[in-house]
């Protein structure tokens, strides 16, 4: 048995409740380290501007803003805000839901704690 994935089936009442909690908790934590490690800089930057301006703003509005305020390339912003909806990261409008607007996950708002 591995001390990561815990004998849930042995556990009694309010024990395997416990035990599910650091579970999550582990989950939460090694999901935080991993994207700690693969988010580049600007990614971290653009989650953090998402969390500022969530449900004001579509990926187009948000990316002038950010390419303006920080002098980084229209082109540069926006493929990094892609990457990330990809991710699951964030929820922004595609071709098919023009004008949604930007806002973070519930993951993307786990990570942005941390940032």
């Amino acid at each position: 048995m591995s001390p990561i994935i815990p004998d849930i089936f042995h556990a009694r009442d309010g024990a395997l409740i416990e035990v599910m909690k650091r579970r999550i908790k582990f989950l939460e934590s090694a999901l935080v380290k991993f994207a700690m490690i693969e988010l580049t800089d600007m990614q971290k930057l653009l989650l953090k501007e998402v969390h500022a301006n969530e449900g004001r703003k579509t990926l187009t509005a948000l990316t002038r803003e950010v390419s303006k305020k920080y002098g980084i390339p229209e082109s540069t912003v926006k493929w990094n805000l892609r990457r990330l909806r990809d991710l699951e990261l964030i929820i922004a409008g595609n071709a098919e839901t023009k004008g949604t607007p930007v806002s973070l996950t519930e993951v993307g708002r786990l990570i942005v704690k941390h940032l």
